[in-house]
């Protein structure tokens, strides 16, 4: 669904830009400038649906403890699901 909305939405940017290149007028939008890897990647990493152009962030600080708690409480999850898969589940199958 991602990609969908990222070609639907540049398709959009694409026909804005082409028109306003016909009339000879200055185009609305970034459209050939969000064609990258770096826009790409960084759409397909965020928690949304809908692709635009330029997303509100926050500024430029991670929060390492949140991080590294984050982290710990994952691999806390996967070893608790190794032992109850090994203990509970195999042997039965």
């Amino acid at each position: 669904m991602k990609m969908h909305s990222y070609t639907v939405m540049n398709r959009d940017l694409r026909k804005n830009y082409l028109e306003s290149v016909r009339r000879e007028t200055n185009p609305l939008s970034i459209y050939p400038q969000n064609i990258t890897l770096r826009d790409f990647t960084l759409f397909m990493w965020m928690p949304v649906l809908v692709y635009e152009c330029s997303y509100p962030r926050w500024p430029e600080k991670r929060r390492y403890g949140y991080i590294i708690k984050k982290c710990i409480f994952a691999i806390g999850l996967i070893f608790l699901q190794y032992i109850l898969m090994s203990d509970y589940v195999i042997p039965y199958i």
